[in-house]
């Protein structure tokens, strides 16, 4: 731990600014090189967490920082970071939890701290080429607020902030060599998503990245059953005392897109599992969930129902969104079915070499082959209720195959896959 004496004059404050400036400038000992949310964060989070010096003086470090940004001709930020020092050290000094939740409480409300957007969800555990983007991020939000772009607390301000934040990240940057922000971190992520994990699993993503890199078709006709369902629950649908869609939906869906048995009586929603599957998919997505018996759109929900793409993108993302494990399941069997069809003994034996050793159960053991196999149909029924996985047959088995539509949603699912952030 970094230790700090006690501040008891006028010349220990000028030996604080001096081991403040030391610390979060260690190179240049400039303080205009040091942002908004770096002298936050010590002030509100290293100093109260690493430095040795009691709790009511840790204010003397808050003021160290003001001053450090005040020098550098930041009065606003200054102001901002005294404002609510209080309130955070005010938590430290009751537990270290209620602390650290202060913090992280705080940071937000100051503005620098970039949101997630549209185009980009920071991750928890970050790169090198994401770390940079994020600082930067925080100095174009810091640069706005000088510039009285927005105002926290004031109506509507996260709103200016993610919008500004968002058209940022997708511009193209002098300092990321001309690459769009989004960009350099979609590609770290990328690469770290095929090295992860086992060599064999690396074997078999490595050769899929660049049908990654390169535009598809969207197929957006394909997800129709699911607009179908978003466009059903808009209007109001109740859940049945089981918890089931009602049989009338269940009936006009199967006739609509021809699922079900023939000359079978549908009379509950498992009667026909394609419905099922569709819904389970836009529930993983993050389009529906239900509220007191009744099935509502999420925000997610209303704005894919009136843009087709933003549909396709989300019903293909959640086609991959299973727990981790299955996730890791369904990537490997989705690249091997872009390579070529196969039955899925050949496709539970690859993922179970590729996925397994890295992976424990709930008894500290390795998945089987049983549990992969599990994994994997979690993500091939709905692949086949969406038309994009068929079956032929063979001799000994049915053997899956990607249709055309379904290549261009394994590669849309892979895509974002690749570039979602680490937790």
């Amino acid at each position: 731990m970094a230790s700090i004496e006690a501040v008891t004059s006028e010349t220990d404050l000028r030996g604080l600014d001096k081991q403040v400036l030391a610390w979060l400038s260690p190179d240049d000992r400039d303080p205009a090189s040091v942002s908004q949310r770096e002298a936050q964060q010590l002030a509100w989070y290293t100093a109260p967490q690493q430095w040795v010096m009691p709790v009511d003086e840790l204010s003397e470090v808050a003021a160290a920082c003001a001053r450090l940004l005040e020098t550098s001709g930041r009065p606003r930020a200054a102001a901002a970071l005294l404002e609510h020092t209080p309130a955070v050290l005010a938590g430290w000094a009751r537990s270290p939890r209620a602390g650290f939740a202060a913090y992280l409480r705080t940071m937000p409300a100051t503005g620098v701290q970039p949101p997630d957007t549209p185009t980009l969800a920071w991750a928890q555990v970050m790169g090198i080429d994401e770390a940079r983007v994020l600082d930067a991020a925080e100095r174009m939000l810091e640069a706005a607020l000088d510039a009285g772009a927005f105002t926290p607390g004031r109506r509507g301000w996260r709103s200016i902030q993610r919008n500004l934040v968002d058209a940022w990240l997708r511009a193209p940057s002098p300092l990321f060599a001309g690459q769009a922000p989004v960009d350099v971190v979609h590609a770290e992520r990328t690469v770290y998503w095929a090295e992860a994990g086992t060599s064999t699993r690396r074997t078999i993503l490595h050769p899929v990245l660049p049908l990654l890199a390169m535009p598809t078709d969207r197929a957006t006709d394909t997800v129709a059953p699911v607009h179908f369902l978003l466009d059903a629950i808009s209007q109001g649908i109740r859940l049945t005392d089981t918890g089931q869609l009602p049989p009338a939906f269940v009936r006009d869906a199967a006739a609509r897109f021809g699922w079900g048995l023939p000359a079978f009586t549908i009379r509950k929603e498992g009667d026909v599992v394609e419905v099922g599957e569709v819904r389970d998919l836009a529930t993983r997505a993050g389009l529906i969930t239900v509220r007191k018996r009744q099935l509502v759109l999420t925000a997610a929900g209303w704005a894919a129902l009136g843009d087709p793409a933003r549909l396709w993108s989300t019903a293909t993302a959640g086609w991959f969104d299973h727990d981790e494990f299955a996730t890791h399941v369904a990537e490997v069997a989705a690249v091997l079915l872009l390579a070529e069809p196969g039955t899925s003994m050949h496709l539970t034996a690859a993922a179970h070499e590729a996925v397994a050793p890295s992976f424990q159960n709930l008894e500290g053991a390795q998945p089987d082959r049983r549990d992969v196999r599990l994994a994997l149909w979690d993500w091939l029924r709905p692949g086949h209720a969406l038309g994009w996985l068929r079956y032929q047959d063979s001799r000994t088995e049915r053997i899956h195959e990607l249709t055309d539509p379904g290549r261009a949603a394994a590669i849309e699912g892979l895509r974002h896959r690749s570039r979602a952030p680490r937790r």
